[in-house]
């Protein structure tokens, strides 16, 4: 056999060990999750959640629990999102995570035709997914929906919420809603993005049509920041989402 043609699989395996070790290590530190566990992965059709797929379901394979796994993408045909459903269905049950599509609540007429200076339109889109994901964990019996954030996610939201908000605020490891009692969980949240693009190299994801107005995003500016501070600073994401573990209060 050529051993050439190991490689990129072998590389694949090194990346994603590389990965699960920082997600098992978080775990055993914030306890995310625990035996029986029914969780639904928010999938957005990226790389992240097909990262979280493949995560959670080696997980599954490795412990002596039950956990319950499933994978759940939530369309809004208004904003031009398009996913492959059928491919995308197909590699989640390759990993054996059954895979679901729901449809969000409509964006509001007015939201849709100003969004191009509507700045808090993302936020809002994003809100109507989650609450789909949340009627239907309610629905179901799940007790956790799992997002596929990641480091630079967790320094993006900081910053922004600096620049824009005038506080001192990021997303955590997880979080319980007081409305539904459902628990939201960050299984890559110690994982820097580079990380997970090397890993990008060595697997086909579907086709995926992003959404037209991402890239007018609060997010998308300060991410723009950021990627230019990491050309001649590349510690600087680990340096922000480490920074709210490191409070100096007397400086405050």
């Amino acid at each position: 056999m050529d051993k050439t043609k190991q490689t990129p699989k072998k590389e694949e395996k090194r990346l994603f060990d590389k990965i699960y070790s920082k997600f098992w290590k978080m775990n055993g530190r914030e306890k995310i999750i625990s035996p029986h566990d029914r969780i639904i992965i928010g999938f957005s059709g990226g790389k992240d959640s097909f990262l979280l797929v493949h995560v959670l379901s080696t997980l599954s394979k490795n412990v002596n629990f039950p956990i319950d796994i499933v994978a759940v993408h939530v369309t809004n045909p208004q904003v031009g999102y398009q996913l492959d459903l059928e491919q995308s269905k197909t590699i989640c049950e390759s990993f054996g995570v059954p895979f679901i599509s729901l449809q969000s609540e409509k964006m509001s007429e007015s939201d849709i035709e100003d969004a191009d200076k509507n700045t808090t339109f993302c936020l809002n889109c994003g809100k109507n997914r989650r609450r789909a994901l949340l009627k239907f964990a309610k629905e179901h019996g799940f007790t956790s929906i799992a997002l596929g954030h990641h480091m630079d996610d967790v320094a993006e939201t900081l910053l922004m919420n600096q620049l824009f908000c005038g506080c001192v605020a990021t997303i955590p490891a997880q979080f319980t809603t007081e409305k539904y009692g459902i628990k939201f969980i960050r299984p890559l949240i110690e994982v820097p993005v580079v990380l997970i693009q090397e890993w990008t190299k060595y697997i086909e994801l579907p086709r995926l049509i992003r959404c037209k107005y991402e890239k007018d995003s609060m997010r998308g500016e300060v991410r723009a920041i950021l990627e230019q501070l990491k050309k001649k600073h590349p510690l600087i994401i680990q340096s922000l989402a480490q920074s709210p573990n490191n409070v100096e209060q007397d400086y405050l």
